[in-house]
């Protein structure tokens, strides 16, 4: 094959959604793809990293940048860059690349080290309860300490499901609040009412019919099964996560706007703009001075609520945040579910004493073989129940698809156990 045609087959469409970004992405890409098969190496290596600025982390561009250095021979960066793609999916082989299996096999003691890391399997949490409905699609949870219930929402089926002691005793479907995709969700500790995700996930096959008007994020009365305030969301919002402060305050983030809203008594109270991608869980510390919103593609940031000033959380160990879905504040330290990585896994991270750094990573839970995907939690104590079998992947056209149907499990994990960050 030539290297012409191999060019061809590496780039693909990356969607942004900033009307400028996609432009100055495309204009990149077509200015990098025409260097590389004009043999000017040097100009594709130059586009190819300001593609990557505009949007990190993509495994096309992170190849393309592998490529780019081992062209050129520039040896210490290709392995970073090798380093980097493996740690995004450690699946990945390129021994039948003709650009660049030359490079993985005299780098193969790389590989097997980072894969050996990787793939290695953790198996620490244990299986709760689980959702007989193998088609109900979970992916949040919520507790409510009163009554010793936990509530699992669904993607597909706009109802949320009330257990006690690992067996179903109440639902919440459509009949009595107009839900679409329920995603996170939350109890008020002070008054007992629960706050829902509520929004519009286009090409999923939905069990009901769903429309704009459902995209919105509810306070409910789970007794009652009532609406208390219902809070319209923008045009274009896709809510995902929230999480409530001691004073009552609730902060929802919106993976696509890239935005958390403020929320409180049937009032939207302020807007705080992300700077990243895909914006996903959130979390509050301790003293809830500050949030910690995690973005899909480029890790963490930190939002200190006095004055909304947002900065990155640096990442100082070695593996990446790349790919955080949940993310929960525990003893001075935070537990992340990273599910856009292959191998999935949780971690622990430890921050420095002004909380924008990370300085030490645990892994606890990785290369689970027996879950599907794990999504969010929720903490009670020291104990953290979360999502294991969330079905993102089984999905083909929109349609789920199971081969295999099984009850979906609602994992148990004691973090009593890690030190870490204490």
């Amino acid at each position: 094959m030539t290297r012409r045609f191999n060019l061809v087959v590496l780039f693909c469409f990356i969607l942004i959604s900033v009307q400028a970004q996609i432009k100055d992405l495309n204009y990149h890409y077509a200015e990098a793809k025409a260097a590389f098969e004009n043999e000017d190496y040097s100009g594709f290596l130059t586009h190819t990293r300001k593609a990557d600025s505009i949007r990190p982390f993509h495994p096309t561009l992170v190849k393309h940048l592998l490529l780019g250095h081992v062209v050129l021979k520039n040896e210490e960066e290709a392995k970073k860059s090798l380093a980097l793609l493996l740690k995004m999916d450690a699946s990945i082989d390129l021994a039948e690349d003709s650009l660049l299996a030359a490079f993985w096999e005299r780098q193969q003691d790389l590989v097997l080290k980072i894969k050996k890391e990787q793939l290695l399997v953790r198996m620490t949490a244990e299986k709760s309860f689980a959702i007989a409905d193998p088609y109900f699609h979970p992916e949040g949870i919520a507790y409510d300490q009163n009554r010793n219930r936990f509530y699992i929402s669904s993607v597909r089926a706009s109802k949320i499901l009330a257990y006690e002691n690992g067996t179903l005793v109440d639902s919440i479907t459509q009949e009595q609040v107009p839900l679409a995709s329920v995603m996170g969700m939350a109890i008020d500790g002070n008054t007992g009412a629960l706050w829902v995700c509520s929004t519009l996930m286009p090409g999923i096959d939905m069990v009901c019919p769903v429309d704009s008007s459902m995209n919105q994020v509810y306070e409910l009365d789970p007794n009652a099964k009532k609406i208390l305030h219902a809070y319209p969301l923008p045009k274009g919002a896709m809510v995902g996560d929230l999480t409530i402060s001691k004073n009552g305050k609730v902060y929802v983030s919106d993976s696509r706007l890239n935005q958390v809203y403020v929320l409180q008594n049937g009032v939207l109270l302020d807007t705080i703009k992300i700077p990243g991608y895909s914006v996903q869980g959130v979390t509050l510390d301790e003293k809830n001075k500050v949030l910690f919103v995690a973005d899909y593609i480029v890790g963490l940031f930190r939002v200190n609520l006095k004055n909304h000033a947002v900065i990155k959380v640096i990442n100082q160990t070695d593996p990446i945040t790349k790919g955080i879905d949940g993310i929960y504040w525990t003893g001075n330290r935070l537990l992340v579910i990273q599910n856009g990585t292959f191998p999935k896994r949780l971690n622990i991270l430890k921050l420095n004493a002004d909380q924008n750094r990370i300085t030490e990573t645990a892994v606890i839970e990785q290369h689970r073989t027996d879950w599907i995907e794990p999504t969010l939690g929720v903490l009670v104590d020291a104990k953290f129940y979360f999502v294991a079998d969330s079905q993102w992947p089984l999905y083909q056209k929109g349609r789920l698809t199971i081969e295999q149907p099984k009850n979906l499990k609602i994992m148990l994990l004691d973090l009593s156990a890690f030190k870490v960050g204490r």
